[in-house]
């Protein structure tokens, strides 16, 4: 498109023997798109996971060395103004030295996609540090299905899978730019289907249910919050410790586990926790510290599960773990946790 330029922002070192590819998005829309490699140790490697942040924070450094030179009590009442806090000089001046990545999800990688993840990665701070808008990003955000969507100084574009059992970084090139690029259509009909009732809305009943008790709730996300609904359908089915039922909507079903007396009725429990899909959202499982035996393991669900809408909960007035399932396809459940040939145990 235009602006665009096959510029290698940065060559990996001698001693990284892999590389994956970012494309920078420039706040000022005279500057070029770039191609930016970023080298890490190898597959599976601490390096492969944090090599993107490590490289977007000193790059946001780089490109806005003055972004810490402001004003530290004009930053201050800036802060106040979007926090509604009092921030003082001192705490503004430390801010706008910092460079913390936010990662906004262009593309939520599941089950429905392979975990395959497009992101944007930028400044957190953006706004209150006084940073330009990055109308080229927003209208990438747009363009996904993210109209609204405010960015704020210099951004980089990346993709990955990140799942359960895989961590790979992939290549982002000027290429996966174009508006009708075939990832863009994906992440606009994804994104659109949280906004009809996925992800935040869900999380959004769960909270609206506990009413009173939401004080005494410790909140959980595998991924991404959101997905749990707490319908009253009468389907839904028991076994040993475990009931489930659908949930409010369509491709909803809420899991409830009893906890067994002890630390995990405890203030803190959430910390002892586990819950995981697994077998590419066909199999959960929650698992407790110090446990060898799972509190619920059930395998062949009736549906394949989107990990990236799974969300879990304790329920402190019942002493019950919630967990809220989502269809990945947005099927309904009809009451049901496995299919045939399935099982569930919860002891």
């Amino acid at each position: 498109g235009p602006g665009a330029a096959r510029v290698r922002a940065m060559a990996p070192t001698a001693e990284s023997s892999h590389q994956c590819v970012l494309v920078r998005i420039a706040a000022d829309a005279s500057v070029p798109l770039a191609e930016c490699s970023v080298g890490y140790d190898g597959p599976g490697s601490e390096s492969e996971v944090g090599c993107v942040t490590s490289f977007v924070k000193a790059r946001l450094a780089e490109a806005h060395p003055d972004a810490s030179a402001v004003d530290p009590s004009e930053l201050a009442a800036q802060m106040r103004q979007h926090t509604g806090q009092d921030v003082t000089a001192d705490m503004a001046r430390a801010l706008a030295g910092m460079n913390m990545v936010e990662t906004t999800a262009l593309m939520p990688g599941g089950t429905h996609n392979g975990f395959v993840h497009v992101n944007l990665y930028g400044d957190d701070r953006g706004s209150l540090k006084g940073l330009p808008r990055n109308a080229r990003a927003e209208a990438m955000c747009a363009a996904c299905g993210l109209a609204g969507t405010n960015v704020y100084g210099d951004v980089y574009a990346g993709r990955l899978i990140d799942c359960d059992d895989r961590f790979e970084r992939m290549d982002f090139t000027l290429a996966d730019m174009d508006s009708g690029a075939e990832w863009v259509a994906e992440a606009r009909a994804i994104n659109a289907r949280k906004r009809e009732g996925g992800q935040g809305a869900a999380e959004a009943r769960v909270r609206d249910a506990l009413g009173a008790a939401g004080a005494n709730a410790q909140f959980g996300s595998m991924a991404a919050p959101g997905g749990a609904g707490l319908g009253e359908e009468s389907t839904g089915g028991r076994e040993g410790n475990a009931t489930w039922k659908d949930g409010e909507d369509d491709g909803e079903l809420e899991v409830r586990v009893s906890l067994p007396e002890g630390e995990l009725r405890e203030a803190g429990a959430a910390k002892l926790l586990s819950v995981q899909l697994l077998a590419r959202g066909t199999e959960l499982t929650v698992r407790a510290k110090g446990r060898d035996e799972p509190l619920l393991h059930a395998r062949g669900l009736l549906r394949a599960a989107a990990a990236d809408d799974l969300t879990w909960f304790l329920d402190k007035d019942s002493n019950e773990l919630v967990v809220g399932l989502c269809a990945s396809d947005g099927g309904s459940w009809t009451g049901r946790l496995v299919g045939a040939g399935g099982a569930v145990e919860a002891p």
